[in-house]
C-alpha cells in the first residue's frame, strides 16, 4: 500500500483534498481502474492477528485477584512447612488454568466457526453506481 500521499490526519482534509491524494472522483473509480488497483494492492482485508501461545494462555488464567489469594497461600503455607497444603493449593491452582485453558480454546474454535459462517457484504462507488460484494471481493467488475 502506501502509494497514496495521504497525511496522519487526514480527518482534517476537505472532500476535494481527498479525492486528489486517492486520485479517485466522487462517482467512484472506474471499473478499470478498480481491477488495476486490486492487481496492484491486493485484496481490501484487514490482516488477521495470531493467537495467543499455549504459555500466554496457561499465565492469563492467573490474572484474577482470587488466583493472587491462592498464590500468596501457597508462598506462606510452604514458608510455614506445610507441604502437603501446599500441594493442594497448587493442584488447585493448576487444575484451574488447565480448565481455564481448555474453555478459551474452545470459544475460540466457536468464534472461529461463526466468523466461518457470516458473510460480510460491502458496498462500492464503480462508474457512478453502488454495487455490492462479499467482502475482500471487490474487483472492477460490478
Amino acid at each position: 500500500m502506501g502509494e497514496f500521499d495521504l497525511p496522519v490526519d487526514v480527518y482534517r482534509l476537505d472532500e476535494t483534498e481527498v479525492l486528489r491524494a486517492l486520485e479517485t472522483r466522487i462517482a467512484g473509480l472506474h471499473s478499470t481502474e478498480a481491477s488495476e488497483r486490486l492487481a496492484r494492492f491486493g485484496a481490501n482485508r484487514l490482516p488477521s492477528r495470531p493467537g495467543p501461545t499455549w504459555l500466554q494462555r496457561f499465565l492469563r488464567q492467573f490474572q484474577d485477584p482470587l488466583i493472587y489469594v491462592l498464590l500468596a497461600a501457597l508462598v506462606v503455607t510452604v514458608a510455614l512447612g506445610h507441604f502437603l497444603d501446599a500441594g493442594v493449593i497448587l493442584a488447585v491452582l493448576l487444575i484451574n488454568a488447565l480448565i481455564g485453558i481448555l474453555q478459551e480454546g474452545q470459544a475460540e474454535k466457536a468464534l472461529a466457526s461463526i466468523r466461518r459462517m457470516l458473510r460480510l457484504q460491502t458496498q462500492a462507488l464503480r462508474d457512478g453506481a453502488v454495487s455490492g460484494h462479499q467482502y475482500g471481493a471487490i474487483s472492477g467488475s460490478a
